[in-house]
């Protein structure tokens, strides 16, 4: 659904997937899954853990891009998501940027 939504977009539109992963080399099969599905950034969120995540108000997750990532330290629900948003708002203004040379 996501690599049909990216083969559709238009160039104003960003897409972020989430990834529920656990393991070694979780954040690597992530970045695979933002490249094989064309995301502009997925959300990594480690589902080994039973302290965060589906059924605690806390969460810790792994922002990845194509060339970085940005780790969001255990916080809030609220706190994170805020952190997610704040992440896409700086794409889009770089893309905005750039796309005004």
């Amino acid at each position: 659904m996501l690599a049909e939504l990216a083969g559709r977009r238009k160039d104003d539109q960003t897409l972020v997937g989430f990834a529920a992963e656990h393991g070694a080399e979780a954040t690597d099969r992530a970045r695979q899954k933002l490249l094989r599905k064309g995301l502009d950034l997925i959300v990594f969120n480690d589902v080994s853990r039973a302290d965060i995540g589906f059924d605690s108000p806390l969460n810790e997750v792994v922002i990845v891009e194509r060339e970085s990532e940005q780790h969001v330290p255990l916080a809030p629900k609220e706190e994170v998501a805020d952190a997610i948003l704040d992440r896409v708002e700086t794409l889009r203004a770089g893309r905005h940027l750039a796309g005004s040379e």
